[in-house]
């Protein structure tokens, strides 16, 4: 499950996606405080296939989490080489925007 939200900003659709199970998290990378937050990732949860059927309209995008960057490589929306990886709880989570 994710989190999504669509932000509408002069004519641009951005769609932010994150795991569900990262919302509210607060993650160090290199000194730098990341808040995957409800105000900017949404608080309704979506299943893949329905990300996926939100994705056809995107003109931007901004996705956080392990779960949500297999889902874009693996639907060759987004290449691997575009994610910033960043270790959080024993886990490499994938964050990608796309503009």
């Amino acid at each position: 499950m994710f989190y999504l939200k669509i932000h509408m900003i002069e004519g641009e659709r951005l769609v932010a996606i994150c795991d569900k199970e990262i919302l509210g998290e607060a993650i160090d990378h290199n000194g730098v405080k990341l808040h995957i937050r409800e105000a900017f990732y949404g608080k309704i949860e979506y299943e893949p296939d329905e990300v996926l059927k939100e994705l056809q309209f995107f003109t931007q995008l901004n996705v956080f989490g392990e779960k949500i960057a297999k889902l874009m490589i693996e639907n060759k929306i987004v290449h691997p080489d575009v994610f910033l990886w960043i270790e959080h709880n024993g886990k490499r989570h994938g964050h990608a925007m796309v503009m």
